[in-house]
């Protein structure tokens, strides 16, 4: 298996970055416009890319003060690699400064697709901080 992961620091509370990283309006303001969202265990949050000719769902596993967990369970018009991966964003705050550990494991493949979704995330990751810390909405899709 095969594991994509990132780090990056935010000037903000950790209670601020989970809101971005949860809500349907804070995955709205750095990912995708077109998602819907909960921060709920055992809820599907579906994500839809360039017009809906993209889409994931995935499962809430985890959801507390320091993170969450979710696992794709479907990924309709993809190659089935996206299928079992899972998504984490670790956080922990100090003095006002949140690390944000993210991690996309599970990967059955070396390919491709396995590095163009790793340039996807190392450009998400100052959007989201730009949300977080300058309220500056970037979605790096629109929907």
């Amino acid at each position: 298996m095969f594991d994509l992961l990132h780090q990056i620091q935010i000037s903000g509370s950790a209670r601020q970055v989970l809101d971005a990283i949860s809500s349907e309006k804070g995955l709205s303001s750095w990912w995708t416009k077109d998602n819907e969202s909960l921060a709920e265990i055992k809820h599907v949050n579906i994500f839809r890319f360039n017009g809906a000719a993209v889409e994931f769902h995935f499962r809430v596993d985890e959801h507390h003060t320091n993170g969450v967990l979710w696992t794709c369970v479907q990924a309709p018009k993809v190659p089935d690699e996206w299928v079992g991966t899972i998504i984490t964003f670790y956080l922990m705050e100090n003095e006002g400064v949140t690390d944000v550990k993210f991690s996309h494991r599970n990967w059955k493949l070396d390919d491709r697709a396995l590095a163009q979704c790793n340039t996807v995330w190392g450009a998400l990751m100052p959007r989201l901080r730009g949300f977080v810390e300058k309220n500056h909405v970037n979605p790096y899709f629109e929907g």
